[in-house]
């Protein structure tokens, strides 16, 4: 395959140097799903773009310009069902009236919370044949690609309104969670990992005020609390999988020692004792958990609010969507969300977004899909839908829900940070070894031991 912009300026060989010792570890297991593995028989098959025709170049799969001066643009992503679902198919619809010229090959691979993708797209780019870009999460999720030369500075494509209307945690995720990289990827819409949820008639009931707690030690004196007043469990939280025993954990880092600490862990500096806190605070958490707490997808945890069978909830704010959607349950009345105790004016984020792969099929193509992706009205599309705030801050909310408002306003005036439990804040290595971490301290609850694999891991 050729690139037309020129910038085939590495190799296959480079690539296996790279992957070849991490190719279980690419992708990192986030809020879309309850799997970290990256089988299964819905991302395997040629029917799924991981091979046959429809990843070939050869113009049959309108990689190139077709004889009716049409091109079109290679797509995938894991988005098949639910909100993104929805926001997908707004996002294209308004692309392909922008530019009818342009059809889309609309290819997802659905299953494993994005591991089977980024499998797919992993093969791809060894081979030197990406589709003309995926979905993925921007961030240092992406700096195995940055150091294999994999993937365009598209500078030139943020200059202007783009880098002008982004936030600053947006921007950085861009540069694949590097102040040093250019801009790889155009990130779509954020989500909120630091939140806490709760059963309004459950607290109202055990005379607590959610709002009103401190950090996570006055969190964990609440859950007490609950757990003594009430039969239900005092907290919803699935440790069938460790990313959100991680995303606990992280919370409960910023919450207890604030966005420094974090920094610190993240540049691999010494603060073993802040870890270990956390450590502690997040175990007696998970004491608190539902019974089958041990077995249930995140999902289904998030279920236990509506269902009565827990009170409260820490997760990212795509947990609103099984909120809304459940029946006679309405935010405000039933339900009610604020920062995770402890990290008011902070936002965690987690984004998604689309990298800009070299070689590149369809480069025009592609880059009228970045600057329509990083639109104010490509971003209002998709991100009401999928219950995300956009990246933009000039995006009108008024129609958007009066939590994503909530949150639009505190992503502008806080501070972001990038994730550790999604890959926005951490390499493939460091995430993999960061959840492996979580897993054994799930199974065996030895808080040093663990404080340390979490350490190590940042140094990878």
């Amino acid at each position: 395959m050729t690139d037309n912009t020129g910038d085939s300026d590495f190799s296959r060989r480079s690539y296996v140097k790279l992957f070849g010792s991490t190719a279980g570890s690419i992708a990192i297991a986030g809020c879309g799903g309850d799997s970290n593995t990256s089988s299964g028989d819905d991302g395997s098959d040629g029917n799924d773009g991981s091979s046959g025709d429809g990843g070939s170049s050869d113009g049959d799969d309108g990689s190139s310009d077709g004889d009716d001066g049409t091109t079109t643009l290679e797509l995938q992503h894991w988005w098949t069902d639910g909100g993104g679902a929805i926001g997908m198919e707004e996002l294209q619809e308004g692309f392909t009236e922008k530019y009818p010229n342009i059809e889309i090959n609309d290819n997802p691979v659905a299953g494993g919370g994005g591991t089977n993708l980024q499998a797919v797209i992993r093969q791809k780019v060894l081979e030197g044949d990406p589709p003309s870009t995926w979905q993925d999460w921007p961030g240092a999720n992406l700096q195995d690609y940055v150091d294999a030369g994999a993937l365009k500075d598209i500078s030139y494509i943020f200059e202007g309104e783009i880098e002008e209307n982004y936030g600053d945690g947006a921007l950085l995720s861009a540069r694949a969670g590097d102040e040093e990289n250019p801009y790889v990827a155009m990130p779509l819409n954020i989500h909120r990992v630091n939140n806490v949820f709760w059963d309004i008639a459950s607290v109202e009931e055990a005379g607590v005020d959610m709002t009103s707690i401190g950090d996570p030690r006055e969190y964990v004196e609440v859950l007490e609390q609950l757990d003594g007043e009430l039969d239900i469990a005092p907290l919803g939280l699935s440790m069938a999988v460790p990313w959100t025993i991680l995303q606990l954990w992280n919370a409960n880092l910023v919450g207890l020692h604030g966005v420094e600490a974090y920094e610190g862990f993240q540049n691999g500096d010494d603060v073993t004792s802040e870890v270990e806190e956390a450590l502690e605070v997040t175990q007696t958490q998970m004491g608190f958990a539902t019974e089958d707490a041990s077995s249930v997808g995140s999902d289904a945890a998030r279920l236990k609010l509506p269902q009565g069978d827990a009170v409260s909830l820490m997760e990212g704010d795509w947990a609103a969507g099984n909120l809304f959607a459940a029946e006679n349950y309405e935010y405000g009345d039933d339900w009610g969300h604020a920062p995770y105790p402890g990290t008011d004016g902070v936002y965690t984020i987690n984004t998604d977004g689309f990298p800009y792969p070299k070689p590149n099929p369809t480069p025009d193509a592609t880059d009228k899909w970045m600057e329509w992706v990083g639109s104010a009205e490509a971003q209002r599309r998709f991100c009401q839908p999928k219950g995300a705030i956009p990246c933009r801050t000039d995006v009108d909310m008024s129609e958007f829900s009066e939590l994503l408002q909530n949150q639009a306003d505190d992503y502008q005036s806080g501070t972001g940070i990038l994730t550790l439990a999604h890959g926005d804040g951490v390499t493939p290595q460091q995430g993999t070894s960061l959840k492996n971490a979580m897993a054994r301290f799930r199974d065996q609850g030895n808080v040093q031991a663990t404080a340390q694999s979490l350490m190590d891991a940042m140094t990878l």
